[in-house]
C-alpha cells in the first residue's frame, strides 16, 4: 500500500514537471477525464509562448516570476535564453534563481528542456484593449472560423475570403505538412480597414516597428489590415501567413528559427484546399497585375522573381547560412525580402514530389515537433544529402519555376 502511494506521488510529481507529456495531452481529449486533464495542464503548463525568467531588485536573491515570450514571431519584449549546444530549440527548465540548494543552484537545475508544441493562446486582455483603440470606426465582434474577430471592414468579398482562409487554415496545414496540432485555436484576429490604423498598432511594438509587414502575431493576437480598395484575393494570403505562425506554435513549438517559421508561413500563404481537400498552389499568374504601364508582382511570384535574380547574379544566400540566421539578421534590410523568399521556396522545394525530399522533410518536421534540432546540420542529416548537392538542385528548381512563370528578368518599363 505504502509503495503504491509513493509510486503515485512520484508519478504526480513527474507530471507536474512534464504537463506537456503525450499521455496528458491525449487524456485532455477524452470525454470523461478530459476536463480534469485540461485543468491539470492549465495549472502546471507555463503561459503559452513564455518562459519563466527571474527578476528582482538589485541586490536581492529571492525573485518574482515573470513570463517573457521566447521566439514568438513578431512579438515585442523579445527575450532569448542561451540554448544548449546540441539544440537551438531550448528553454530554461528552472523558473527561479532562488537558492534552494546548498550550492545555490535552482531546485530543478539549470539544464534546458526542448520547446514542444503549445496549445492556442487566448489574447492578452491589456493588448486587446490597446488594439481596439486603433480602429477608425467602432469594430464589429464576430468570428472567423475558430478565431474571434474584431473588424471595421464591411466589404462582403473581403470578409468572405477571410472567413474561408480561417476555416481552411488547420486542414490545409495538416495536409501540407503532416503534423498534428496541439489543442484548439484560441486567438483573436484584429482586421483593420485602414493601413494607417494597423501601422499605429505596429508602432507600439518596438521589435517590429518600421518593418514593411502587412500583419503580425503575438500575445494571442493576430493583426492585419485590409486596406482601402484592396482586392479580397490579396488579403486572404496575408491571413494564411499569420495563422501559419499560430499553427507552427501548436505543431512545432514556439522556438523556431526564422527560416522555418517564415518559410512555412509564406509557403502556406500560397496554397488553398482543392475540392478533394488536398493542398492546391495558387496560380502564380494570379499574382501578376499589368495595367498599362503599371506592373506588379505579389506574394510567391514576387519572391520567386527576386530569388531567381539573386541566384543568377550570385547574390543569393547559401542555404546553410540562411538556416543559421537569427531573427534580427533575418529581418534586417535590404536582405530581408530575399531571406523570406529563399526560405519559402526552400520549403516549397523540399515538399515538391519532384525534389525527392518530401518524405524526409516531413520526417524532419516531426522530429522538430518532438524537440529535435533545427540547424543546417540537422536538416542536412535528415535529407541524407550534402548541402552542395541539395543547394544545386534547389537553385535549378527555382530557375525552372521562374522561367516557367516568366520572371527573373527586369520588369517592363514603368
Amino acid at each position: 500500500m505504502l509503495a503504491s502511494l509513493v509510486a503515485g506521488a512520484a508519478g504526480f510529481a513527474w507530471l507536474t514537471r512534464h504537463p506537456e507529456a503525450p499521455a496528458v495531452a491525449s487524456a485532455a481529449e477524452w470525454p470523461v477525464v478530459g476536463a480534469a486533464a485540461r485543468r491539470f495542464q492549465a495549472r502546471w503548463l507555463p503561459p503559452p509562448g513564455g518562459v519563466a525568467v527571474g527578476t528582482a531588485p538589485a541586490g536581492e536573491l529571492s525573485v518574482t516570476r515573470t513570463w517573457i515570450p521566447v521566439r514568438e514571431v513578431e512579438v515585442e519584449d523579445f527575450f532569448e535564453l542561451p540554448p544548449r549546444r546540441e539544440s537551438p530549440r531550448a528553454m530554461a527548465w528552472s523558473d527561479s534563481f532562488e537558492p534552494w540548494h546548498g550550492d545555490g543552484s535552482p531546485p530543478l537545475g539549470t539544464d534546458a528542456a526542448p520547446v514542444l508544441p503549445l496549445p492556442g493562446r487566448r489574447a492578452d486582455p491589456d493588448r486587446v484593449v490597446e488594439a481596439l483603440g486603433f480602429f477608425a470606426d467602432p469594430p464589429v465582434a464576430s468570428r472567423l472560423g475558430p478565431y474571434s474577430l474584431f473588424t471595421d471592414v464591411d466589404d462582403p468579398a473581403v470578409l468572405a475570403a477571410m472567413a474561408r482562409a480561417a476555416e481552411e487554415a488547420e486542414p490545409l496545414y495538416l495536409s501540407r505538412y503532416g503534423l498534428p496540432l496541439r489543442g484548439g485555436a484560441a486567438e483573436t484576429i484584429f482586421l483593420y480597414r485602414r493601413e494607417v490604423d494597423y501601422r499605429a498598432l505596429q508602432a507600439r511594438s518596438e521589435r517590429i516597428r518600421g518593418l514593411s509587414s502587412r500583419g503580425h502575431v503575438g500575445w494571442g493576437l493576430v493583426a492585419l489590415y485590409a486596406g482601402e480598395g484592396r482586392a479580397a484575393q490579396a488579403v486572404a494570403p496575408v491571413l494564411r501567413h499569420e495563422l501559419a505562425h499560430l499553427l507552427n506554435r501548436r505543431a512545432l513549438g514556439p522556438a523556431l528559427p526564422p527560416w522555418l517559421d517564415e518559410g512555412i508561413a509564406d509557403d502556406l500563404a500560397a496554397f488553398e484546399l482543392d475540392a478533394s481537400l488536398a493542398p492546391l498552389e495558387s496560380p502564380l499568374e494570379s499574382l501578376r497585375t499589368v495595367e498599362g504601364e503599371r506592373y506588379e508582382l505579389r506574394g510567391a511570384l514576387a519572391g520567386l522573381e527576386r530569388l531567381a535574380a539573386a541566384i543568377a547574379t550570385g547574390s543569393a544566400p547559401p542555404l546553410p547560412s540562411l538556416i543559421e540566421l537569427d531573427w534580427t539578421t533575418f529581418v534586417t534590410e535590404p536582405a530581408a525580402a530575399l531571406h523570406y523568399a529563399a526560405s519559402a521556396w526552400l520549403v516549397r522545394y523540399l515538399l515538391d514530389e519532384a525534389s525527392g525530399h518530401r518524405l524526409a522533410f516531413r520526417a524532419f518536421l516531426r522530429r522538430v515537433s518532438r524537440g529535435g534540432g533545427v540547424g543546417a546540420s540537422d536538416l542536412e542529416a535528415a535529407l541524407a544529402r550534402p548541402w552542395p548537392e541539395v543547394e544545386e538542385a534547389w537553385r535549378r528548381y527555382v530557375a525552372a519555376r521562374a522561367s516557367a512563370a516568366g520572371v527573373g528578368f527586369a520588369p517592363p518599363a514603368g
